[in-house]
Order: structure tokens, then sequence, then C-alpha cells
């Protein structure tokens, strides 16, 4: 039930069917806003974790190979092999002031 509640990435109407289907449990319109806000919950500490963690370290890595040798974002991203569907993201959050 667990799992369904804080592992599964989908939206709470999803989670509130499949608590229905698997463990015949019936929510309120109340429960479910707070299934609602569970979900969003998890899914923010997730993505904080993640962005601490890995995104973290390769903000790290971005900030010192590029100071020390001078080249571009986009040369420093070629060189630490940022896969591309997260130099978007990267660029972003390198532009925020911390």
């Amino acid at each position: 039930m667990l799992r369904i509640i804080f592992k599964e990435k989908a939206p709470a109407l999803v989670k509130k069917q499949q608590l229905e289907e698997a463990y015949g449990i019936r929510l309120t319109e109340d429960e479910t806003k707070e299934l609602s806000k569970m979900c969003n919950l998890s899914e923010g500490l997730y993505n904080n974790g993640f962005n601490d963690g890995t995104y973290g370290r390769a903000k790290t890595d971005l900030r010192n190979l590029i100071e020390s040798t001078g080249w571009s974002l986009a040369k420093a991203m070629e060189m630490l092999r940022i896969p591309p569907e997260e130099k978007e993201h990267l660029e972003k959050e390198l532009k925020k002031k911390h």
C-alpha cells in the first residue's frame, strides 16, 4: 500500500484507483485531497534529493571545469558527457543564484 502511495509515479487519482482495486480502500473526497498532498510531498522530496545529489554534483563539476579551463558551458557539458536530456535542466540550475 505504501509503495503505491509513495513510490509509484502516478497522479493521485490513479493511486486512488489502485488502492481501491488492490486493497478495497475507498477514499472520501477529503482523503483523496490528502492523498494528493502526500503524492506531491513524496515527489518533491525525491526531486529535491535528486537535485541535491545528482544535479548538485554535476553543477559543481561543471562550475569547476569552466573556471579552471575557461571552457564554455556547452564544452564542459560535452567533456563531462552530460546526457542531452539533462543539459537544459542543468543550464537553468547554473543560472540560478544561490
